[in-house]
């Protein structure tokens, strides 16, 4: 257990940094969404980017005293790798603070994708992405809360379980990593959120094992 992120953040490091120097395939699951900052970090600079699928654009410069708070996972990941290899798809809930500035992080919003499609909204993002290489980290907050309600900031009208399947199709042959976050064993009383949780991490690795046979 960790009180703040920065107790975390060498841990994973020294736990994933092995793996993706190999050239492996990461897979993370995590609690709070800022375990994704430490794996993402772990990559040379400009060398992958990162697509997140969530309810929130997470881009703020810091959030309660901390820079590695969830609340900030696309803006580090900019940092390391430039806001031209960020996109947050899903999106319906944005602080002011993170729109009023020039460096807004790229992203597709849960209304747009409704309006035009799953395969429209990933396609544009991944358009968007410099890297050839994605790093995929899905949110569990990002999913409607009628399908993933154990989440500690569920957020309604979100994305279905079947666009997200999708989504991870449509990244297809650029898909380098994957994680799944936030999901939160005490408001999952059902236990649907964690069984969907598991099935996404089924469907990267069915994608990575299409991939590897290409």
């Amino acid at each position: 257990d960790f009180i703040l992120p920065e107790d975390m953040l060498e841990e994973v490091k020294f736990a994933v940094g092995p793996t993706i120097r190999d050239g492996k395939f990461p897979i993370v699951i995590g609690g709070e969404h800022s375990g994704t900052i430490p794996v993402i970090q772990s990559y040379k600079e400009r060398s992958i980017a990162l697509m997140t699928i969530d309810a929130h654009l997470d881009s703020r410069d810091e959030y309660m005293g901390t820079p590695n708070s969830h609340a900030c996972v696309t803006r580090r990941a900019a940092d390391v790798h430039g806001l031209d290899n960020v996109c947050a798809v899903g999106v319906r809930s944005i602080g002011r603070e993170e729109l009023d500035r020039e460096d807004v992080v790229p992203h597709v919003t849960a209304f747009e994708i409704f309006d035009h499609g799953i395969e429209w909204g990933v396609k544009k993002a991944l358009d968007g992405l410099k890297a050839d290489k994605v790093y995929l980290s899905i949110d569990i907050d990002g999913i409607d809360p009628a399908y993933a309600p154990g989440t500690g900031t569920p957020e309604p009208f979100g994305l279905l379980p079947i666009q997200v399947k999708k989504a991870i199709n449509i990244v297809g042959d650029r898909l380098a990593g994957f994680d799944v976050m936030e999901i939160c064993p005490p408001a999952d009383h059902s236990g649907i959120t964690a069984i969907l949780g598991a099935r996404l991490i089924n469907e990267a690795l069915a994608v990575l094992g299409k991939n590897l046979r290409q």
